[in-house]
């Protein structure tokens, strides 16, 4: 992707092969950047809570937000989860 790059621009350049793959998250809102050669996506509502947050380089889902109600910001150091 280009430098910079983030959010809208990332998730569509990520599902361009399949852009049917958004379908199911029409109602929430997806941030996307690139760190340190990784990718973090973050999933929140429409009202801007998290709900999910994770690091591409992990097996697993790194973060559960969705009880707290925090705000639509990523929270995870891609560099430590990375390592």
């Amino acid at each position: 992707p280009p430098a910079g790059a983030h959010d809208d621009e990332l998730v569509r350049l990520a599902t361009a092969h399949d852009p049917t793959l958004l379908a199911p998250f029409v109602d929430y809102r997806i941030r996307a950047e690139g760190r340190s050669g990784h990718g973090i996506v973050l999933l929140c509502s429409k009202d801007s809570r998290a709900l999910f947050e994770d690091v591409g380089c992990t097996a697993k889902l790194d973060k559960h937000h969705w009880e707290s109600g925090a705000p639509c910001e990523f929270t995870l150091n891609v560099d430590e989860a990375c390592r």
